[in-house]
């Protein structure tokens, strides 16, 4: 079995106290960001900004590690950090890759098959899902015939989509899953998702919304957009672009600025800077 991958996803608006600050102010605490983030080699950071349909953040990170631990520090020192004293967050989430349960080896395949190769061009889309309590009475046959319909669907989309399961049970108790996709296609995307939500799994869907919509890019564009104060991305829509799916309605369980904590995590002070790698808190 593959090891598994650790995963925050935090998406905030800048507060206007970082446009207060003069650019060299900016400039000094994106550097110390970014050192700070260099501490860790083994957590890859990505950043992403806003598209269409976006939900009133500024930006995204997602930070990605086979440690739980390290991921966990790098998440709360950033966050007592001095960039994120001027951050107000929209949402944090997390959860993990698990072995695939419910799909056949011949869809991981051809769902392998289908990923496109690493691109900043591509749409970003951040799905979650809390699923009904009886879905968990189901039997598992009936289960795993629902999802690999879901998958078929996806797999029928005419654009590659790449796509990564999350599994947040024990990790994050706001949503049961996070679905992370990758593609050229911003319409394929969204008309794959209203396929699916006709499709039987969608009865068992408690709650789902589209959490995010943006695009990956690279570190100097991020960190010139954010400096600048206006890191809202707003690309011209392709041909075909479809309007964002409406939101499920409903509330989710996090109350707006919560950062949940995973258990023992370590909150640092402040203004502090971690220890070396490796070294004990």
């Amino acid at each position: 079995m593959a090891a598994s991958t650790y995963c925050q996803f935090r998406l905030a608006r800048l507060r206007p106290t970082w446009r207060r600050l003069t650019g060299q102010e900016r400039s000094e605490v994106l550097a110390g960001l970014e050192a700070l983030v260099s501490r860790y080699p083994e957590v890859r950071v990505d950043r992403y900004l806003p598209g269409h349909g976006d939900p009133g953040c500024d930006f995204m990170l997602r930070l990605e590690s086979g440690d739980p631990r390290a991921l966990e520090e790098l998440g709360a020192w950033m966050a007592a950090g001095a960039f994120f004293q001027h951050v107000e967050p929209v949402l944090t989430a997390r959860g993990r890759t698990l072995a695939p349960r419910y799909v056949t080896p011949e869809q991981v395949e051809a769902l392998l098959r289908r990923q496109p190769a690493p691109d900043l061009r591509r749409h970003v889309f951040l799905f979650r899902i809390r699923r009904t309590p009886d879905w968990w009475h189901l039997p598992e046959p009936e289960r795993r015939a629902m999802v690999r319909e879901h998958v078929d669907r996806g797999l029928a989309a005419g654009e590659p989509i790449y796509r990564c399961c999350y599994y947040c049970a024990g990790l994050d108790d706001q949503q049961d899953f996070l679905y992370y996709l990758e593609s050229y296609s911003e319409a394929a995307v969204l008309e794959a998702y209203a396929a699916v939500q006709a499709l039987r799994d969608a009865r068992y869907w408690a709650q789902h919304d589209l959490a995010f919509q943006g695009r990956l890019v690279s570190l100097a564009e991020w960190e010139d957009r954010v400096r600048l104060g206006i890191s809202r991305h707003r690309p011209e829509a392709e041909p075909g672009h479809l309007e964002p799916v409406p939101l499920q309605p409903g509330t989710w369980p996090d109350q707006p600025g919560a950062v949940p904590q995973h258990p023992g995590a370590t909150l640092p002070q402040p203004g502090a800077m971690p220890p070396p790698p490796g070294a004990p808190l």
